[in-house]
C-alpha cells in the first residue's frame, strides 16, 4: 500500500471554503484542533494522500459545534444624567448580548455594586440614587452563553447642580369656555416641569399645582365667571425651583345653553328618528320626509350638559 498520510480540513457550517489545518500529512488516525470557541458549527473531513501526492476524494463530513467560550466586548458611549429626579444611563447597544449589568459606586475608585440586570435593554433609570451626590457607572456585556465582558468605561452624573433656574418669563392667562389657558416663555436651562397654581386674588389653589411641561396649559378645572390669578414657578431636573412669577387675571365665560330639536315621524304608532338639530338661537329648520303625522319635541342643555324640561308638539303635513 502506498498510502503517505491524511489531512483535515474544516469549514464553517453554510460556507463553502475549506480550510486545511495539518501542515505535515497524518500518519496516524486520529486528529486534536482549537476551533475558535465561539459557539460556531463546523463540517471537518479528511483526505488520503499516496506517496505520489494523488489526493483522494472527500471523507464524509464530520459535524461539531464549538463551545462558546469569547465574552462579548465591553460596552461602549455609556453616558449618566440627571433627569427629572434620578439618573439616567444609557450607552450603545451590541449584537450578541443576551444582557447587561450595570454597577455604581460613590467614587471613581470606589466599589462597584450591581444594581441592576437588564436584558437586553440599554437604558436605566436609577431611582434609588440620590441625586445630590456624585455617582459613578460602569456596564458589563453578557452573552447567550453566560461570558462576560470587560467593564466599559466609567461614566459619573457630575457635580450635583444647585442652582436654580431662572424665573419664568411672559406669562399671559386668557379665558376661553374649555377653560383658562395659560402661556409662558420657555426657559432656556435645564427646567423639567413647571408648577402652575390658579385662584382668586388673595386665595390658594384648593386642588394644588398642576405639572406642566408644555409652552401652554389649559386649566379646565377654572370656574366660571371668576377671575383667576396664575403663579408659575420652574423647577429642573435636581428639584431646584425658580422665583415665583404671575400672570392674569382670566376668567372663564360660559358656555352657551343650546337648544336642541328632535324630530320624528310617526306612522301605525312607529317612531322613527329623523336627527337632531343644535342651536343657540330660537329657530331649527328641518324637513319632513313625506307627508303624515309628526311630533316634535325642543329641550334645553346646560353647560354641564344639563339637559332642561322639554316641549313637545304634534303636527300633520300633506
Amino acid at each position: 500500500m502506498d498510502l503517505a498520510g491524511y489531512h483535515v480540513y474544516r469549514r464553517k457550517a453554510g460556507g463553502t471554503a475549506w480550510t486545511r489545518l495539518t501542515d505535515t500529512l497524518r500518519t496516524t488516525t486520529s486528529y486534536v484542533g482549537s476551533p475558535p470557541a465561539t459557539g460556531a458549527a463546523y463540517a471537518c473531513e479528511v483526505r488520503a494522500v499516496d506517496k505520489a501526492g494523488n489526493v483522494s476524494p472527500d471523507s464524509t463530513d464530520a459535524k461539531v459545534t464549538t463551545v462558546d467560550r469569547t465574552a462579548p466586548a465591553a460596552p461602549t458611549g455609556l453616558a449618566a444624567r440627571v433627569r427629572g429626579g434620578a439618573v439616567e444611563t444609557d450607552w450603545t447597544r451590541a449584537s450578541g448580548v443576551a444582557s447587561y449589568r450595570l454597577s455604581r459606586a460613590s467614587s471613581a475608585s470606589g466599589t462597584f455594586t450591581r444594581i441592576a440586570t437588564l436584558a437586553p435593554s440599554d437604558v436605566f433609570r436609577d431611582i434609588s440614587a440620590d441625586i445630590h451626590r456624585r455617582w459613578y457607572y460602569r456596564v458589563r456585556a453578557v452573552d447567550a452563553a453566560g461570558n462576560v465582558s470587560a467593564h466599559s468605561a466609567t461614566a459619573d452624573t457630575g457635580a450635583p447642580d444647585v442652582t436654580p433656574p431662572a424665573r419664568v418669563t411672559g406669562i399671559t392667562a386668557a379665558g376661553t369656555t374649555a377653560g383658562n389657558v395659560v402661556r409662558r416663555t420657555a426657559n432656556t436651562d435645564d427646567t423639567h416641569h413647571y408648577p402652575v397654581w390658579g385662584a382668586p386674588l388673595g386665595q390658594e389653589d384648593p386642588d394644588g399645582p398642576a405639572k406642566v411641561t408644555g409652552a401652554s396649559y389649559t386649566d379646565a378645572g377654572s370656574w366660571w365667571g371668576t377671575a383667576l390669578h396664575y403663579r408659575v414657578q420652574a423647577v429642573d431636573h435636581y428639584g431646584n425651583v425658580s422665583p415665583v412669577a404671575t400672570g392674569g387675571p382670566a376668567t372663564r365665560p360660559r358656555p352657551p345653553t343650546w337648544r336642541v330639536a328632535r324630530g320624528a315621524w310617526r306612522v301605525d304608532n312607529t317612531t322613527y328618528d329623523s336627527g337632531v338639530h343644535k342651536t343657540t338661537g330660537t329657530r331649527a329648520s328641518w324637513t319632513p320626509p313625506a307627508s303624515g303625522g309628526y311630533w316634535m319635541e325642543v329641550w334645553t342643555v346646560g353647560a354641564y350638559g344639563t339637559v332642561g324640561e322639554s316641549t313637545e308638539f304634534d303636527f300633520v303635513v300633506g
